[in-house]
C-alpha cells in the first residue's frame, strides 16, 4: 500500500505568503493527496487543490480558506496525519 502524500503549508511567520506562492508551484508538479494550510494562529484547514489554485496575488493578499479549521494546531491533528507522509512547505522560522 502506498503511502499518502500530505502537503501542509502557511504557518505563522512572516513569510506565510511565499509558504502559499510555493504550496501553488508544488502541487503543480507533484501529486498530493491532501492539502493543509495552517494559519497565524496555527488552526488547520483540509482545502482542495481548487482552492488552493483559486488564490490570487498571493505574495500580497493573506490565504482564507472557505472551509472550517478541522485541528486547532499540528499536536490536534497527529491522528489525521499519522498514517501519511507530510511534506512541509513551510518558509521562515515557525
Amino acid at each position: 500500500m502506498q503511502k499518502k502524500i500530505v502537503l501542509l503549508f502557511g504557518g505563522n511567520s512572516e513569510e506565510r505568503l511565499v509558504s502559499v506562492a510555493s504550496a501553488q508551484n508544488l502541487a503543480s508538479q507533484y501529486n498530493f493527496s491532501d492539502f493543509i494550510f495552517q494559519d497565524k494562529a496555527e488552526n488547520l484547514y483540509l482545502i482542495s487543490k481548487d482552492e488552493l489554485f483559486a488564490h490570487k496575488n498571493v505574495f500580497v493578499t493573506e490565504f482564507k480558506p472557505t472551509v472550517k479549521a478541522f485541528a486547532q494546531n499540528l499536536q490536534s491533528a497527529v491522528s489525521f496525519l499519522k498514517d501519511k507522509i507530510v511534506f512541509m512547505g513551510f518558509h521562515g522560522s515557525q
